[in-house]
C-alpha cells in the first residue's frame, strides 16, 4: 500500500523502537523474526541481527518498513514512544505527579509510594512473616495471612465469590484453568485419558506461557488451537446506538454462539469458554450485555463453565471490583485475579442454580507458605475499600464525562470521545451521554486542539520537575524514620537498617547529580516547545490517528479508538478531582 508521502515521519520521529509490526495476513512480526530478518536485508543489505536492529530504530523506520509491506495492510506498529514522550517518561521517575499514570501492565491499583505502603505495623507483619515463610503457617490459623487476605476479599468482591487457588502471577491462573477443562471434558466424553481444551475469543491475551501462551492473540500463538477459537463481536462500549454497529455486532454474536455449540457438539475435549469481558490487547473493548446474558444460557444448557479473566480488570479500575458486574444478566463460574491485587488466583462464583459442569475444586494450595504477597494484597484491599476507591473512581468518571461534555458544548474541541472515559475503560456511559458525544471516529481527525493543550501541560510539570525532587527527598527521609521507629523489631531491623542507610546515602547522591542535570534538561524542553509548534496538521492528525498509544503510558491508560490503542495501561485508583480537573481542556 505505500506510504504517505505528505507526512515527515522522520520531523515526528514517532516511534524510537519498534518492537512488532502487526498485518492483516500476520498476526505479530517481531524485529527478529525470519521475516523480518529477510525484510530489514532489504532495506540495509548484509549484517548481523543486532547490527540490523539498531539500524531500524533510526528516525524514518516507519516510513521504511511501510514501503516495504505494501502489499499488506498493516494495522498496528507496536512501539516505545515518541521523541517527546520518551524525554517525559525520563523525567516522570516519580509516582505521586500528574504524569504518573504509568502503572506497567496495569500492574499497580495504587502508587508505588502510598502512604498505606510505609505504615509501620505493615512493615513489621512483612518482615515477621518473611522470617516464618520457611515453616509457613498453620492452613486452618483463624488469625494467619490468609484469613486476613479472605477478610478483606469478603469487604470488596462480590459476596457469592470465593478465592480457591493462588499462584504467583496470572498466566499461572489461567493455566490452571486447563485443569478445570481436563474434568469437566473428562466427564463429559467418559475417556479418562483425554486432556481439556478451551474456547477462546481471538481478541484474548491468554498469558505469557504454557498452554495460554499458545491461544494468545498478542503473543505467538498455536495454529493447532485455531480450531477452539471464536469470533469475537466486541465494541467499544455497553450500548452501542449506531444502526450498522448494532447490525455487524448481531450477525457476529449469532455466529459466535452457533460456533460456540458445533464446537462443543463436535470436540469432546471441549472443557469451557474463557473470556475478558472487557479486553485490553487491542484497545478497550467489551461486548453488548445482550450476547453475554445468551452465552451464560448457552454454557448452561451444554454443562460447560464460562472462565472470567479478571487480571488486568479486576480490583475496581473500571468501577466495579469486576468487569463482569457490569454485566446484569450475567456471572462466570469462575474468574482469575492478579496484577494489582497483588496475589494471583482463582476465584469460584457460587450461582443460583444446580452446578453441572462438575469441577471439583478442592485442590491443595501452599500460599501460606509465601504468605507476603498475601499480607501486601491484604493491604492494597482494606486501602481502597476504607478510602471508598472503587465509588471513586465512578464518580470521577462521571465528573470528567460531564466536564468532557461541557468542553464540547463551548466549542472547545469539537468532539469528546466516549473513549476519554479512560478510567472504567469508557464502558459506564448512560445513553444520553453516548449520544450527546456523537460518533468516536469523527472525533480522532478533529481534536488537535485538545492535544495542544495537554502537551503544554506535560511541559509545565516537567518545568516543575526541581521541585519534586525536593519532595522525592522528603519522601525518603519518611521512609527511613520508619525504619528507624521500628528499631526493637531486633532480628529484621538489624539487617534492614544499615542497608536503607546506605541506600538513603547514595538516594541522596543521585538526587544531586539530578539537580545539576536541571538545567540542561530545561534548555531541551525549550526545544521540545519548538518542535511542538512547528508540527505540520497534517503530521498532527496521522499522529492522532495512528500513533495515540504513545501517550497511552500517561494520560489515558489508552485512549482506545485506535487500531494501535493498547488497553493495558491504566492510571492509579488514588487519582483526586484535581489530578482529573487537570487532563481537561482549559475553560
Amino acid at each position: 500500500m505505500g506510504y504517505d508521502t505528505e507526512l515527515e515521519f522522520s520531523n515526528l520521529d514517532i516511534l524510537d523502537v519498534i518492537f512488532s509490526i502487526y498485518t492483516k495476513e500476520r498476526p505479530r512480526l517481531t524485529l527478529y523474526s525470519s521475516e523480518m530478518i529477510e525484510v530489514l536485508h532489504k532495506i540495509y543489505g548484509t549484517g548481523t541481527v543486532d547490527d540490523l536492529i539498531v539500524e531500524i530504530k533510526k528516525s524514518e523506520n516507519l516510513k521504511i518498513i511501510k514501503h516495504h509491506f505494501y502489499d499488506e495492510e498493516i494495522e498496528n506498529y507496536y512501539g516505545k514512544s515518541s521523541k517527546f514522550t520518551l524525554k517525559l517518561l525520563k523525567e516522570e521517575a516519580r509516582e505521586d505527579s500528574y504524569a504518573d499514570f504509568h502503572s506497567g501492565w496495569g500492574w499497580r491499583l495504587l502508587n508505588e509510594d502510598d502512604p498505606t505502603f510505609t505504615e509501620s505495623s505493615y512493615l513489621t507483619k512483612l518482615l515477621k512473616n518473611s522470617s516464618l515463610s520457611a515453616a509457613g503457617e498453620d492452613q486452618i490459623d483463624p488469625v494467619g495471612s490468609l484469613a486476613e487476605f479472605k477478610k478483606s476479599w469478603e469487604k470488596l468482591a462480590p459476596q457469592n465469590t470465593e478465592a480457591i487457588q493462588f499462584f504467583l502471577t496470572g498466566t499461572d491462573s489461567n493455566n490452571h484453568l486447563y485443569e478445570y477443562a481436563t474434568q469437566v471434558a473428562r466427564r463429559r466424553s467418559g475417556d479418562k485419558s483425554i486432556n481439556g481444551e478451551i474456547l477462546f475469543f481471538d481478541n484474548i491475551y491468554g498469558g505469557g506461557r504454557g498452554k495460554m501462551k499458545e491461544i494468545s492473540s498478542v503473543l505467538i500463538s498455536n495454529p493447532e488451537k485455531n480450531k477452539y477459537k471464536l469470533k469475537t463481536p466486541s465494541t467499544y462500549t455497553f450500548n452501542p446506538k449506531d444502526v450498522a454497529e448494532v447490525k455487524r455486532l448481531e450477525e457476529i454474536e449469532k455466529a459466535a454462539l452457533d460456533d460456540i455449540r458445533s464446537k462443543v457438539e463436535s470436540y469432546k475435549e471441549v472443557g469451557g469458554i474463557i473470556i475478558e469481558t472487557i479486553s485490553g490487547g487491542h484497545g478497550l473493548k467489551t461486548y453488548r450485555p445482550e450476547f453475554l446474558k445468551e452465552l451464560r444460557i448457552l454454557c448452561d444448557e451444554l454443562s460447560i463453565p464460562i472462565f472470567a479473566d479478571e487480571i488486568l480488570t479486576g480490583g475496581g479500575r473500571t468501577g466495579k471490583f469486576f468487569a463482569y458486574e457490569h454485566f446484569k444478566d450475567f456471572e462466570p463460574d469462575f474468574i482469575t485475579f492478579g496484577k494489582g491485587l497483588v496475589v494471583s488466583g482463582i476465584a469460584e462464583v457460587s450461582r443460583n442454580r444446580q452446578n453441572k459442569h462438575g469441577v471439583i475444586t478442592n485442590s491443595i494450595t501452599t500460599i501460606q507458605n509465601y504468605t507476603e504477597s498475601l499480607i501486601k494484597s491484604s493491604q492494597v484491599l482494606n486501602k481502597i475499600y476504607d478510602e471508598g476507591l472503587v465509588q471513586k473512581v465512578s464518580a470521577n468518571t462521571d465528573h470528567f464525562l460531564e466536564q468532557s461534555i461541557e468542553a464540547k458544548k463551548r466549542k472547545l474541541i469539537s468532539k469528546m470521545n466516549s473513549d476519554l472515559d479512560f478510567q472504567r475503560g469508557q464502558y459506564q456511559l448512560r445513553e444520553k451521554e453516548y449520544d450527546e458525544l456523537g460518533d468516536f471516529e469523527e472525533f480522532y481527525s478533529r481534536k488537535q486542539n485538545y492535544f495542544k493543550d495537554r502537551d503544554a501541560r506535560y511541559l509545565q510539570i516537567i518545568k516543575d520537575y526541581e521541585e519534586e525532587l525536593l519532595e522525592l527527598e522528603e519522601g525518603s527521609n519518611r521512609h527511613y524514620d520508619v525504619l528507624e521507629s521500628l528499631k526493637d523489631y531486633k532480628d529484621g531491623l538489624k539487617r534492614v537498617i544499615p542497608s536503607k542507610n546506605e541506600y538513603k546515602i547514595e538516594y541522596d547522591r543521585s538526587v544531586k547529580n539530578h539537580k545539576e542535570d536541571l538545567e540542561d534538561k530545561r534548555a531541551e524542553i525549550d526545544e521540545l516547545e519548538n518542535e511542538l509548534e512547528s508540527l505540520s496538521t497534517a503530521s498532527r492528525e496521522y499522529f492522532i490517528k495512528e500513533h495515540v498509544r504513545v501517550f497511552g503510558h500517561m494520560i489515558y491508560g489508552a485512549n482506545l479508538n485506535a487500531k494501535s490503542a493498547m488497553g493495558r495501561h491504566f492510571p492509579p485508583l488514588t487519582l483526586t478531582r484535581e489530578q482529573f480537573d487537570e487532563l481537561l481542556p482549559s475553560k
